[in-house]
């Protein structure tokens, strides 16, 4: 699949920035949106004109985390198919369980630029 329209749900900046970084390596013509907050990413991704090709979502989040952003965001109908791709240094367990709320895939946070390139590409491709 070819995504353009790329969703980044991180409160860390830096992370954030990084990601995009990386996702601009590996497809130059995508376009980045980046949510410091799941509950205003929820709030745009339910407007149904708001297009997204996938999410990259960390679980580590306040207010609102990245588990309890996929379980409202798995029962949306228009949704609940958008690919979802874990971006978090979370413990094992959390990722298990962000599996059964049908996540695509998983990028931990890695400790280069290079080992996060590599990743997004493998996830991408």
């Amino acid at each position: 699949m070819r995504y353009l329209n790329i969703i980044i749900i991180d409160d860390d900046q830096e992370d954030c920035e990084l990601l995009e970084q990386a996702i601009g390596e590996v497809l130059p013509s995508a376009s980045c949106t980046v949510f410091n907050n799941a509950e205003f990413a929820l709030s745009k991704l339910r407007d149904i004109a708001f297009e997204s090709d996938i999410v990259f979502l960390d679980l580590n989040m306040p207010r609102m985390d990245g588990l309890q952003f996929l379980e409202v965001v798995r029962e949306q109908e228009h949704l609940k198919n958008v690919p979802i791709i874990i971006f978090s240094t979370s413990p094992l367990i959390e990722v298990s369980k962000s599996r059964l709320l049908n996540v695509t895939g998983m990028v931990e946070k890695p400790e280069s630029f290079e080992a996060l390139v590599s990743r997004v590409r493998e996830v991408l491709a």
